[in-house]
């Protein structure tokens, strides 16, 4: 199974659930200036990094409702934060 991390903004082969925090850090970091405070603590802070491979972000969120916020609010900032960071394509798993 491959496995991915960051090492200063190059995406590279072998993986660590670190490397998907500091994936999420990324996100969490860049949205937090878009969100309102509710918003930020209600959604953001409560939604989990699972894993990241072969370019999918996988999440943990607690309910439909979250995951369906999630999609429409934040998938399309997500993607373009870590295509900025990664300089590859990254799709967005949203799980109950």
């Amino acid at each position: 199974m491959r496995k991915y991390f960051i090492f200063e903004g190059i995406y590279l082969m072998t993986s660590t659930l670190a490397g998907t925090d500091q994936l999420w850090e990324i996100v969490t970091s860049g949205l937090k200036t878009k969100l309102s405070v509710p918003g930020y603590e209600t959604f953001l802070a409560t939604a989990k990094p699972l894993s990241f491979n072969d370019g999918v972000l996988t999440l943990a969120v607690p309910n439909a409702f979250s995951r369906e916020w999630f999609k429409e609010r934040c998938e399309e900032h997500i993607v373009r934060l870590l295509y900025e960071e990664l300089r590859q394509s990254v799709l967005l798993d949203v799980q109950i």
